[in-house]
């Protein structure tokens, strides 16, 4: 996983700091939070430390089922997910772009899965996140 922007084991990060490192790319994470609430309901996240590598990252739980990673970093953020051959199986047939499709092939193989990071910064990417979900929720 990524370095987060939160690397200080004795700091955990609080919504005021993390909306801050973010700076206007919270807009997107509060959307992704929103669309999860109102289409699956509410997406309980908690802060991990992960150590020296990867600092504070934010795993975002539903129903104690692991949806993805937000590793926050400076002005942005990204998020992993990992999917298992069911949930590939959807992206392989989902109107994702080819080159998040590449992604995915390129990933290597792990007992619970492919994983695969992508940073948010726009729309656009928001849109990839919420996608992601979906296939991955459909797929449980």
């Amino acid at each position: 996983m990524s370095v987060s922007f939160f690397s200080d084991k004795a700091i955990l990060p609080d919504e005021a700091r993390f909306a801050d490192a973010l700076g206007n790319s919270y807009e997107w994470y509060d959307k992704i939070r929103t669309f999860i609430a109102t289409k699956y309901g509410t997406a309980t996240p908690e802060w991990k430390y992960y150590g020296p590598k990867s600092g504070w990252v934010l795993k975002m739980l539903q129903k104690k089922k692991n949806l993805f990673f937000v590793i926050p970093c400076n002005g942005y953020f990204r998020v992993a997910f990992t999917l298992g051959e069911k949930a590939l199986a959807g992206i392989w047939v989902s109107d994702l772009p080819d080159h998040i499709k590449e992604q995915w092939k390129e990933a290597p193989k792990h007992a619970e899965g492919r994983t695969v990071q992508f940073d948010v910064k726009d729309q656009r990417d928001c849109h990839f996140v919420t996608r992601h979900i979906e296939i991955k929720l459909c797929a449980s």
